[in-house]
C-alpha cells in the first residue's frame, strides 16, 4: 500500500517533469489552523525554479489533476490547493543601480539594449517608491 507522502511525491514529480530536480521538499499543510482542508506545498531549491513554475503553473496543475484522477488518490492524499515556494524565499534582490550610467559602446544594437536596461531600472525604482 502506498503511503500518503509517497503518493503525493510521485504525483508532483510526474507532473513537474523538468522541474523535479529542483524540488527541495513536498508537504501537506493545513489551510488554516485547525482546518481539515490541506494545501500541497512544493518547496523549490531556488528562486529561478519558482519563476519557471509560475510560467508553467497552469499546465502543471492540469497534469496533476489528470494524474490525481487516474491514480485514484482521493482517499489517499487529499488537498484543496497547490502552493509553490522557494527555499529562502524571503531574500529578495535589491537593485543597487540608479539607472544612471554612461553607455560607451558605439554599436547601436548594444546601445539600445543598455538603454532598455536603464529604463527598466528606473521604472522598477519608481514602482518601489509608490
Amino acid at each position: 500500500m502506498v503511503t500518503k507522502q509517497e503518493a503525493l511525491r510521485e504525483l508532483v514529480f510526474y507532473s513537474l517533469q523538468e522541474l523535479k530536480a529542483f524540488v527541495q521538499r513536498i508537504e501537506l499543510r493545513s489551510l488554516k489552523k485547525g482546518s481539515e482542508k490541506k494545501v500541497c506545498v512544493i518547496v523549490f531549491s531556488n528562486f529561478f525554479a519558482l519563476q519557471e513554475w509560475s510560467i508553467k503553473e497552469a499546465s502543471i496543475l492540469d497534469r496533476m489533476r489528470e494524474l490525481y484522477k487516474q491514480r485514484g488518490l482521493k482517499n489517499v492524499a487529499v488537498f484543496h490547493k497547490v502552493v509553490a515556494e522557494a527555499q529562502g524565499q524571503n531574500r529578495f534582490y535589491k537593485e543597487r543601480s540608479k539607472g544612471e550610467f554612461e553607455i560607451l559602446s558605439n554599436n547601436p544594437a548594444i546601445r539600445a539594449i543598455f538603454e532598455e536596461i536603464k529604463n527598466t531600472i528606473k521604472e522598477n525604482l519608481e514602482r518601489e517608491r509608490r
